[in-house]
């Protein structure tokens, strides 16, 4: 892999090793400071093995609180927004998929958004998300920074579904933690 690949690490960062003509994680020296994970990482691309910490993964799938609900959005940026109360570059969500799960033994319920072509999507969106989503449970997400900001983004401009968009943001789990 390439030092480009290296997680938890800023731009200017990667390309600094890249400018002292590192290319590859197993090319590091060893006075490159790296924090655990991006030793991990770089140990387990040298040694061609995985590292899986179980009792860490297992704690971290036992604080989830049933139901489930699976929760990704996708975002459009315009240069010149074409809609009202949106600035220039502003994401703008325009889908949601959403699988929830009721129970470990139970099979997982389909929910989807995708907006019609040419309209401003977020009230739509929001109050379709705002009536699938159920009450209680964990809200499962990958990169809850991105989402959770799409949530809040959607509360202030849907102001008749901030209330259970807050309670959404206020659930989610995020699955970049453990890795």
């Amino acid at each position: 892999y390439s030092v480009f690949n290296l997680n938890r690490l800023s731009g200017s960062g990667k390309f600094d090793l890249y400018r002292r003509g590192i290319l590859r994680l197993e090319d590091l020296p060893g006075d490159v400071p790296l924090s655990p994970g991006q030793r991990m990482q770089v140990e387990a691309e040298r040694e061609g093995k995985r590292f899986i910490d179980r009792p860490r993964l297992r704690d971290f799938l036992r604080s989830f609180t049933p139901p489930l609900s699976f929760l990704d959005f996708e975002t459009v940026q315009y240069a010149i927004p074409p809609f009202d109360g949106v600035r220039p570059y502003q994401q703008i969500p325009f889908q949601f998929s959403l699988h929830v799960q009721e129970g470990q033994a139970d099979s997982l319920r389909h929910v989807e958004f995708l907006a019609a072509e040419g309209t401003d999507p977020r009230r739509a969106l929001a109050e379709r998300l705002a009536a699938s989503v159920p009450e209680t449970g964990s809200v499962v997400v990958y990169n809850s920074g991105f989402e959770k900001e799409i949530l809040r983004g959607l509360a202030r401009q849907v102001p008749a579904c901030a209330h259970p968009l807050r309670r959404i943001h206020d659930r989610v789990v995020d699955l970049m933690v453990p890795f």
